[in-house]
């Protein structure tokens, strides 16, 4: 059984659970997701490759799950954190990196995004490391709004001509 804790989020108890292999169908609908959100027009099977060359055992991701699910069936997955290490080009250390956050539309503004953001601090804090990075796509205001809420600020901007 996987280990679950409490997530709390705006005074609502949610389940933490550590994802499994098993559990790598359920992290990539979520990407697709969040993706298709952003990106209407995104090539699924592209995404679908990117996540398998980013996935090893040490690439962890937690599920948020209702609080209290019904144990007949499998609980549903309200939104996801997936953590992997990348190289800092400028120091030359691993740096733990967020490949994903993501909450079921339904459930945003309800300080899951946040809470969860900051259980990944406290993981990449508890693994030794100083910093954390991630990516956030210019049109995702909300995102942005998040990150910058929670104290992180741009080290790089990755800029994209179309050629045609």
């Amino acid at each position: 059984m996987p280990k679950t804790e409490v997530l709390l989020a705006s005074g609502q108890e949610y389940s933490l659970q550590v994802g499994k292999k098993g559990d790598r169908k359920v992290l990539l609908k979520m990407m697709q997701h969040a993706y298709q959100e952003q990106h209407p027009d995104a090539n699924l099977e592209a995404i679908a490759e990117t996540m398998e060359q980013l996935w090893s055992e040490h690439t962890p991701f937690w599920l948020v799950l209702e609080p209290h699910p019904q144990a007949t069936v499998d609980p549903l997955a309200l939104g996801c954190l997936w953590i992997g290490a990348v190289l800092d080009p400028i120091t030359g250390d691993r740096c733990p990196h967020v490949f994903l956050l993501y909450v079921d539309p339904q459930y945003r503004r309800r300080g899951l995004g946040r809470a969860l953001m900051q259980h990944g601090e406290t993981w990449a804090i508890a693994q030794g490391f100083q910093q954390l990075g991630l990516h956030v796509f210019v049109e995702n205001v909300p995102a942005q709004s998040l990150y910058q809420g929670l104290g992180y600020g741009p080290q790089s901007v990755i800029l994209q001509k179309t050629l045609r």
